[in-house]
């Protein structure tokens, strides 16, 4: 896995989106989770343990992807980007207050 952490201004609910794409329909899906928060909404989204999982398209174009909205706290939180199929591709990451 990868992790990012990010520090937040105020409290509040925050959407997460990931800008990410697959190689094909055996490669085009990872995990997402916030460990420091709490998920208010999985957006449709698979939620297995703390973990969302995020279908990408196998296109190899990247797209953004709801990836939850997450309860959190003023201070540092950590954004954790797991390997579900290989060859899944993340190149951005987006927080925004709800």
């Amino acid at each position: 896995w990868v992790e990012y952490d990010i520090l937040v201004g105020g409290g509040g609910v925050y959407s997460l989106k990931v800008r990410t794409t697959g190689l094909s329909s055996a490669s085009d899906s990872l995990w997402v989770e916030v460990p420091t928060g709490s998920l208010q909404d999985a957006q449709g989204n698979l939620a297995v343990g703390g973990a969302l999982r995020i279908e990408a398209n196998a296109s190899g174009v990247f797209e953004p992807k709801n990836a939850g909205r997450w309860l959190l706290s003023a201070g540092t939180h950590t954004i954790r980007l797991s390997m579900r199929e290989s060859g899944t591709a993340i190149d951005a990451l987006r927080v925004a207050p709800v």
